[in-house]
């Protein structure tokens, strides 16, 4: 009775052995192929693996969706975008805005830190076009970043009149009061104005040349020429994790100042970073910064910089400019 239990024994097992074998690679097995539900892949195709061999199944390319890098939505592969792929987006979404004639508002936030790191002035400006209608909103502070006191504040808007001219509408702070003021302004002012498309998000970005940049080395060399005197530290164009793209430039530079006496500085420093983002096929956010520093013959100092942040949002803000031409 053991002899027969053991070699019932042994016959399962070889059987078993047989089977199992033989279930991925054929071997001259009759059962399925038992195939992992898992997903294998390399840079290029991906498959369902065999369990018990290297044979591969359901063996495809990649097939990709857009995000904050390029990911196979089947087995979830993720490869980062080229230089050259966030490129291409982010000089179109460029393109596409010094192009733009729609709606469109920018907010402008610019602060000036001072030598001690606070910040001592601070600019808000707004612009609004929509078809003729335009309007401009420029309020200035003083005081550090706690404590704001308004200086002064201009207001303006630019209207068609019935007689086919315009009106430039402008609204000034003085000694306190906001003092109005009406002028003709000529079609060409008003055409400049009702037309000026967001570009001035790109002002001070070196960007004017953009048309004629074909690749990363043609950006590079383009914001290399843009500031003369200041060296191109570096550029980068990062891929963020909302599908935006934002270029960064990073400038050093240097200017030497005739020494006339001990006490006076001979030299200065500069330390430059511009970023431009572009989201959505346009530009939605640009920054400039600059930090100062005055080399002594015994001390180097912050002397002062300045940081402004430029938003754009394609749409009228129709309650502001109602407000304008309200007051005007």
């Amino acid at each position: 009775m053991k002899k027969i239990f053991m070699s019932l024994t042994l016959i399962f097992s070889l059987l078993f052995v047989v089977l199992f074998s033989a279930g991925c690679n054929g071997g001259g097995g009759t059962e399925e192929p038992i195939v992992s539900e898992e997903w294998k892949f390399d840079s290029e195709v991906h498959w369902h693996p065999c369990i018990n061999s290297d044979e591969k199944f359901d063996v495809a390319p990649h097939s990709y969706i857009e995000g904050d890098s390029v990911r196979c939505h089947i087995c979830g592969y993720r490869r980062e975008y080229t230089d050259e792929e966030k490129f291409a987006e982010w000089k179109a979404g460029v393109l596409a805005t010094i192009g733009y004639t729609g709606d469109y508002s920018t907010d402008y936030v610019r602060d000036n830190p001072g030598a001690d790191g606070k910040i001592s002035g601070r600019q808000l400006f707004r612009e609004s076009r929509s078809g003729s209608r335009f309007f401009c909103e420029d309020a200035r502070y003083m005081g550090d970043i706690t404590k704001e006191t308004p200086d002064e504040r201009r207001l303006s808007a630019i209207m068609s009149v019935a007689d086919g001219g315009f009106i430039l509408y402008t609204e000034e702070g003085e000694g306190g009061a906001l003092k109005t003021g009406r002028e003709s302004c000529s079609a060409e002012t008003a055409v400049a104005l009702a037309t000026c498309p967001p570009l001035s998000a790109l002002e001070g970005t070196g960007l004017e040349t953009i048309r004629g940049i074909e690749d990363v080395t043609g950006l590079r060399a383009a914001l290399a020429a843009a500031f003369s005197g200041r060296e191109l530290e570096s550029v980068s164009l990062v891929r963020n994790g909302d599908g935006s793209v934002t270029m960064r430039a990073h400038y050093l530079g240097s200017n030497t100042d005739e020494r006339i006496t001990e006490d006076d500085y001979i030299r200065t420093d500069y330390d430059i970073t511009i970023s431009v983002t572009v989201s959505d096929g346009r530009v939605s956010m640009t920054s400039y910064s600059y930090d100062i520093k005055k080399v002594y013959t015994d001390r180097t100092d912050l002397s002062g910089g300045m940081f402004m942040t430029v938003r754009v949002s394609y749409s009228f803000d129709e309650a502001g400019y109602s407000e304008i031409t309200k007051r005007a």
